[in-house]
């Protein structure tokens, strides 16, 4: 069976949607449907909307069940909808590091990959596994993009070292690993760290383009964490962009951070950005109003910013039933 690429990105979110509504309205008014274990079903029949071809859904990070709302959105669209490609908020080194998951299938790159860049947890290992194995089940090619700037420097490290060892003298090799030793987050480390990489890429003998256009997107990245970390909404957004004009049929899913959503007095958030140039008939916004407020250690996750969290955690088990009757009629469970 043949699929077209598909993009769809999601966020989402763990809050109160009234509270929400009128919190964002001080910069800026966002219409969305609130999706939840219990609404879930009545969400689904806007996935497949021909005119839809971008996915945008808002999430609080590390929730405990979020990744089971994003499984059942990815499986449905893989199904209903061709999709092609997830974009993620993370760096380039990522969803390439993942994206070698999906060609090779093999579980102890999967649990590399996580423990690299610090997502180690159960949920995470069993929402990419599924991911890969439902998307080779129903022969769909599927890729993942990073579009964010490299702010997981261990990741981006991690990256460099399994995709170009290799191609690195035992010098540059032996440079890069004495990193993992030292706190990278301490600015000194990562200009020297920037600092390396830009020498060890003027003197590659890479001889193969795509890989040194690789090597190279990671140095951008970090230059951007460095930088310009206050413009990752423009950053992700052009990223999103320069997809779509290279694939203008495309549709594709991402789950972006709630806080890139709303707007602000400096900045545009990511949905101003793709609405302006895509059109709003080509959107579906969407937030997960969630019903399990937990973070993967357990936690209570609490509104530290009003800003952004507002409203009372929901009781767990709520709707769970209907979700679970949804999947199983619908094939996915």
């Amino acid at each position: 069976m043949r699929y077209t690429a598909s993009l769809i990105i999601t966020s989402m979110l763990c809050l109160s949607l009234p509270l929400f509504a009128q919190e964002g309205e001080k910069y800026t008014k966002i219409e969305f449907d609130s999706i939840s274990a219990k609404s879930f079903g009545d969400v689904v029949p806007k996935l497949t909307n021909d005119q839809t071809i971008l996915y945008l859904t808002g999430e609080a990070h590390h929730a405990h069940s979020t990744n089971e709302i994003h499984l059942a959105f990815i499986k449905y669209l893989i199904l209903h909808k061709n999709l092609g490609i997830i974009f993620i908020e993370s760096g380039n080194s990522y969803g390439e590091l993942l994206n070698q998951y999906l060609a090779s299938g093999n579980d102890a790159h999967l649990r590399f990959i996580l423990k690299s860049y610090g997502r180690n947890q159960r949920s995470y290992f069993n929402y990419y596994k599924e991911i890969a194995s439902f998307a080779k089940q129903h022969h769909l090619t599927l890729a993942f993009r990073g579009v964010d700037v490299e702010y997981n420097l261990p990741g981006a490290l991690a990256y460099i070292l399994h995709t170009f060892g290799p191609h690195l003298s035992k010098s540059d090799s032996a440079e890069l690993v004495s990193f993992q030793e030292q706190d990278m987050y301490l600015r000194k480390v990562e200009k020297n760290f920037l600092a390396t990489l830009k020498r060890i890429l003027a003197h590659s003998t890479i001889q193969d383009k795509a890989k040194l256009e690789r090597f190279d997107a990671v140095i951008n990245g970090i230059e951007a964490y460095l930088n310009d970390f206050g413009k990752r909404n423009s950053i992700m957004a052009n990223k999103v962009l320069t997809y779509y004009e290279e694939n203008p049929l495309a549709t594709g899913y991402f789950p972006v951070g709630i806080a890139h959503l709303r707007g602000g007095r400096v900045f545009k958030d990511i949905r101003t950005i793709l609405q302006q140039k895509l059109g709003k008939d080509k959107i579906l916004l969407s937030a997960i109003n969630y019903i399990d407020c937990l973070r993967l250690d357990g936690s209570q996750i609490q509104p530290q910013n009003p800003s952004m969290i507002t409203g009372k955690p929901y009781a767990v088990e709520t709707g769970r039933k209907n979700f679970d009757l949804w999947l199983i009629a619908n094939g996915i469970k």
